[in-house]
């Protein structure tokens, strides 16, 4: 979907209707910004050091080779490469993207994606589950996305899967209401 995000869109959509509407979803890092900063500090460091030693060669050679034998220490205590990508999203409890107040009792908690992807979004809160974060010395735990939303949608809020394509060149949503009956509870 060149250009356009299913979440701006879904957004931008609800926000059209008159709702209120707000992205919950967010952004994680999965590198460390402060490793990475260190890492380009070091091969800076690398660099100017061979550099050096290859302006003193001529001059200097011993001390010439000291400076290479320098940058090449500190070249074996780099840190390795980050794997991946930078981050990842998460949804709020694994399958809302974007939190609407549209007028009737509760809230509507919208997945966005792709027209091709509302099936795979349908399955997936069906049988996925979601890994929540340690809370203070307590370890991280898993739970069925089935069951989470079963509880969101008993306490009175919805649930609907917005998929975007293009239809003669405008955007059109289909949107899958999520309900009880379709998650089997």
């Amino acid at each position: 979907m060149p250009g356009a995000s299913p979440t701006q869109l879904t957004l931008r959509y609800l926000r059209e209707q008159g709702f209120l509407a707000q992205v919950v979803e967010r952004w994680v890092l999965t590198r460390d910004p402060h490793a990475e900063g260190e890492r380009a500090g070091m091969l800076s460091a690398i660099t100017y050091l061979r550099e050096s030693a290859n302006l003193r060669a001529t001059a200097r050679p011993v001390e010439a080779e000291t400076i290479r034998h320098l940058a090449g220490v500190i070249e074996r205590s780099l840190p390795q490469l980050p794997q991946g990508s930078p981050g990842r999203r998460v949804d709020l409890f694994g399958f809302i993207d974007v939190l609407c107040l549209d007028g009737k009792p509760g809230c509507l908690g919208a997945q966005c994606c792709a027209y091709s992807g509302v099936s795979a979004h349908v399955k997936e809160i069906k049988a996925g589950s979601v890994k929540f974060p340690a809370a203070g010395k307590r370890r991280a735990h898993e739970e069925a996305k089935r069951s989470l939303a079963l509880r969101w949608l008993a306490h009175g809020n919805r649930l609907s899967i917005f998929g975007w394509r293009k239809v003669d060149g405008k955007w059109t949503p289909r949107i899958v209401e999520i309900t009880a009956e379709l998650l089997g509870g």
